[in-house]
């Protein structure tokens, strides 16, 4: 989703890539407001950001 909580995950991630928080590292841990029905969790696994996600 790009509304609700999809529109924080993808500014979130996109922040955290142009900051070099992927380069050289063991784990990320964020936390973005939202809720599950707006389909932003789903944004990191779709994008093959993510290996992982706990919510």
């Amino acid at each position: 989703g790009v509304g609700c909580a999809g529109r924080g995950v993808i500014t979130a991630i996109n922040f955290l890539e142009e900051n070099g928080a992927y380069e050289n590292l063991d784990y990320v841990s964020y936390d973005v407001l939202g809720d599950v029905v707006c389909g932003g969790f789903a944004m990191p696994i779709r994008e093959n950001k993510a290996q992982e996600i706990y919510i």
